[in-house]
């Protein structure tokens, strides 16, 4: 994503948020501080979400697809645009405009990485007008 839409997308408008959890054995916050390091851009943020919180709230939020035959429960390798008129409440997750992962090849919201960077392209050019 650094490649496609941080590179490609030069928009100061265009706000980043990278959300780091602990999904395999090796993670955790040193690696996650570490691998930052290689995104370097200042529109991007990043957080640690070390008990995995967030992505357990955008797990029911988000329609997760089912991997290995079980359903997940939350969400991670997902990726959200949000417009500029999203509403953050405390207790409630919003809704995502547009959210692709690489959880399950199958499901049809599989990353597609140009077509996400159009959307954002897309989102940005609107509020242009």
């Amino acid at each position: 994503m650094r490649d496609t839409i941080l590179t490609e997308v030069k928009d100061d408008r265009l706000k980043a948020y990278l959300v780091w959890l602990p999904v395999l054995e090796a993670d955790n916050r040193d690696a996650a501080v570490a691998s930052a390091k290689s995104f370097d851009d200042p529109r991007l943020t990043h957080f640690w979400d070390g008990d995995k919180s967030l992505g357990d709230r955008f797990g029911k939020t988000l329609e997760l697809p089912e991997r290995d035959g079980k359903k997940l429960t939350f969400a991670w390798d997902a990726y959200l645009l949000f417009g500029p008129d999203c509403a953050w409440k405390e207790k409630e997750l919003p809704k995502p405009t547009l959210w692709m992962h690489q959880l399950a090849p199958e499901h049809p919201g599989r990353l597609d990485a140009k077509k996400l960077r159009q959307a954002v392209e897309d989102a940005l050019a609107a509020r242009k007008e």
